[in-house]
């Protein structure tokens, strides 16, 4: 199961200068805490499932996932250490949702696996890349992102009731369409760290983004094996 929090920019103001690197470097510190657990929560799911207790894990997973992420949004001004426990939050959720999914690749499909986190961390380090050497903001792409995630999540919805939707839901257009919009939202939260300002403390910011990528990079990385998978 995919899971799609989605993204608001309206925190920030154009401030046209680089990237900030305490910003940069506690927004990694806080990237790789959080995958961390996501990958500790991961593999200990996958363990529960044996047992037959995924739909249970699954739901409370989606509470600490949609829940964090929301109460990360709306209490940006109670200061980092709150933004952060949040964030963790998140990555339990996150892991308890889709982790399953990820830890039966690298466990069973070891060669689908190392091929998409390989194209996982090309593309983090190509878009880190692009943002840092061009001057496009690319936070300007965030309605067109909005829209085609919000496209993602009805089909992905309506295909647990509509049968002919499965096969759109599992078809590798659908699968390459979901690479092509959490590889934009990569490119927005890098560019959000150059081009956009905020009042918020750097370290409720580089929690903030850290649990945004951490998202993006799950739900891209559950489309690259997807995408594996059918090849």
């Amino acid at each position: 199961m995919r899971s799609y929090p989605g993204y608001a920019p309206q925190y920030y103001s154009i401030k046209q200068q680089g990237i900030p690197g305490s910003l940069m470097g506690r927004t990694m510190g806080f990237l790789i805490f959080y995958i961390g657990i996501f990958a500790a929560v991961a593999y200990g799911s996958l363990f529960v499932i044996y047992s037959g207790y995924y739909g249970i894990i699954s739901m409370v997973g989606l509470v600490f996932l949609f829940g964090g992420y929301f109460a990360q949004r709306f209490t940006l001004r109670r200061g980092g250490a709150l933004s952060a426990v949040l964030g963790a939050v998140v990555a339990i959720g996150a892991g308890m949702v889709s982790g399953p999914f990820v830890a039966g690749y690298a466990i069973y499909q070891p060669g689908i696996f190392i091929s998409s986190m390989t194209i996982l961390v090309l593309t983090f380090i190509a878009c880190a890349l692009v943002v840092s050497v061009t001057k496009f903001d690319f936070t300007g792409i965030w309605p067109l992102l909005y829209v085609g995630l919000f496209g993602l999540i009805i089909v992905t919805f309506l295909s647990f009731f509509l049968a002919p939707l499965v096969g759109v839901v599992t078809s590798p257009l659908f699968n390459i369409l979901g690479v092509i919009i959490f590889t934009g939202y990569l490119l927005v939260n890098f560019s959000i760290m150059k081009y956009r300002d905020t009042n918020l403390p750097v370290n409720t910011l580089s929690a903030v983004l850290a649990t945004r990528i951490l998202i993006n990079l799950i739900n891209l990385l559950m489309f690259l094996l997807s995408l594996g998978r059918r090849r």
